[in-house]
């Protein structure tokens, strides 16, 4: 299974909503896959748990 999770962790690359990022990946790269919410990846106590 393969999941996504976006981030703005990074230069600010992911501006739009959790819909809004869905609906680009879709459109734009045939994205099918789910995509789980906005998460932080850098280490902080907002970190997504998947992360820690």
């Amino acid at each position: 299974m393969v999941l996504g999770f976006s981030a703005n962790d990074f230069a600010e690359q992911e501006e739009g909503n959790d819909h809004a990022i869905e609906q680009f990946c879709q459109l734009n790269f045939g994205v099918s896959f789910p995509l789980m919410q906005k998460s932080v990846l850098v280490k902080s106590a907002a970190q997504n748990h998947v992360y820690q």
